[in-house]
């Protein structure tokens, strides 16, 4: 229009003339003088940049607390550690002297009954001299017998200096015992190391279910660690290793090596299968949950919500009769030493333990039966 671009519309955005102000166009917004809107238009970055500045120090201040809670964690985990390493350290130490003060007391048995032995022995040796001096000396009749020399009022023949003493077979009795004792402490000491290595270095936090095997009624959760039986299949692509006939998938990690143990939540499902299976497993069929088709599994039948139909899938079913029912189970899966064993994870009860030389590549295996019904991997 001719006119120095003195206004500012707030709406549009840019700078207009006045004409530009009373025109229809603008005539219902908000219109200030061009030097107040760049006043403010300059204020407006210095009161983000004040914004920004107090995030950044809200962001750290937060930063910092949430490490410093972390580092309280940890040292209290630290603490829990020390404290626990010393009350077994001390009931080891308990142990220990109270073995080794047993020992010492069968110690101070063999050297009194040794003592007394050898006093009732130099006191036979002296009836023997003077029984000797009696009958005329070392070369008499008594050496002649060939049998050493009686007390008086006996015969030669009966003198036995070499006879068996009772006290003596005693202690063997209880030294032999005591060592069976010290086996059985190596054994349980073995086997706590064992335990303990295998707790303290397998984490099975990051096992998870691998959807290229789970059949199509199997759908998993987002984080691929819970798996539910739907009443449709979904639309998957074709996969070799998808379970097309049974309702069953794998982990999404095997083993070839080495120790394993993973917990699986059962809760109160009226029928699911758990275990381990071999790669080979067959999935485009029908599969039987057997040793013979590469699967070592326990499981809930689906004949009833009966304990008493817990089975073990040997051939044939092993029935399980267990006191309780188990709302998480244990797998532990020794690949070298070839077994796969089951417990009730929540107080470490035996189930059920499988045998088997392994050859090939091992993974945790679950199957479903009733529609709605879920099995959950345990952090």
């Amino acid at each position: 229009h001719g006119e120095p671009l003195r206004l500012y519309c707030v709406q549009d955005r840019r700078a207009v003339c006045v004409v530009c102000h009373l025109s229809r166009e603008h005539r219902t917004h908000t219109v200030l003088p061009a030097e107040e809107a760049a006043h403010a238009a300059e204020e407006v970055p210095q009161e983000h940049l004040s914004s920004l500045r107090k995030g950044r120090e809200e962001a750290k201040a937060e930063r910092e607390r949430q490490s410093e809670d972390l580092l309280k964690q940890t040292e209290v985990e630290r603490q829990k550690i020390v404290a626990e390493c010393k009350e077994l350290r001390g009931f080891l130490e308990e142990k220990e002297q109270l073995l080794l003060s047993r020992l010492e007391e069968l110690d101070r048995d063999i050297v009194k009954r040794r003592d007394e032995s050898v006093s009732r022995l130099s006191e036979e040796i002296a009836q023997l001299d003077k029984l000797l001096s009696e009958q005329g000396g070392e070369n008499g009749t008594a050496n002649q017998s060939g049998q050493g020399v009686a007390p008086v009022g006996s015969s030669f023949e009966s003198w036995m200096f070499c006879k068996p003493e009772a006290g003596f077979t005693e202690l063997e009795k209880k030294l032999k015992s005591f060592s069976q004792k010290s086996a059985v402490l190596k054994e349980v000491l073995l086997e706590f190391k064992e335990n303990l290595r295998f707790e303290l270095e397998n984490d099975t936090g990051d096992l998870s279910l691998d959807p290229d095997t789970a059949n199509p009624y199997l759908v998993l959760s987002e984080d691929k660690r819970s798996v539910r039986l739907r009443s449709a299949p979904q639309e998957l692509p074709a996969n070799p290793k998808r379970f097309d006939y049974s309702f069953c998938v794998l982990a999404a990690e095997g083993f070839v090596a080495g120790r394993h143990y993973w917990e699986v939540e059962v809760g109160d499902g009226e029928s699911w299968v758990l275990g381990a299976a071999r790669e080979s497993v067959r999935r485009k069929e029908k599969i039987d949950f057997a040793p013979e088709e590469g699967i070592w599994a326990v499981g809930l039948n689906w004949k009833g919500k009966n304990w008493d139909q817990y089975q073990a899938f040997t051939s044939p079913e092993t029935p399980l009769s267990l006191c309780e029912r188990p709302r998480k189970i244990g797998v532990y899966l020794d690949y070298e030493g070839g077994w796969v064993a089951f417990y009730n994870a929540d107080n470490m009860a035996p189930i059920f333990t499988f045998t088997a030389a392994f050859t090939e590549k091992i993974f945790p295996f679950f199957w479903l039966f009733y529609v709605g019904s879920s099995l959950s991997l345990c952090n």
